[in-house]
């Protein structure tokens, strides 16, 4: 399963970065088409199409980055951690009945 799934990643999944560059030349051939001949409605569905994916892109990669950092800051831990665990830990001392 997971050799499947790491097959399926590397063929259908496109780095955010990767597709930028894709979606910023297909934009920049459809501005140099409507202004060499001029705007119609399919150009102008085209070029909204590609803005919402340039949108749904950078969308992802912010996404993919606070995931990234959320998942640092668990792994690495917060400073205050061990303040937080000894206050607990002394609370309990405190609060149990002898």
């Amino acid at each position: 399963m997971c050799n499947a799934l790491k097959i399926w990643v590397k063929n259908s999944y496109k780095e955010p970065e990767h597709n930028k560059q894709e979606l910023k030349t297909e934009q920049v051939e459809i501005q140099k088409d409507i202004e060499d001949h001029g705007m119609d409605r399919k150009k102008h569905d085209k070029e909204k199409e590609i803005y919402r994916e340039n949108y749904n892109n950078n969308r992802k990669d912010e996404e993919k980055w606070w995931i990234k950092s959320i998942n640092l800051w668990l792994h690495a831990g917060d400073k205050n951690t061990s303040y937080f665990h000894k206050q607990e830990t002394l609370r309990k001392f405190k609060d149990a009945i002898i």
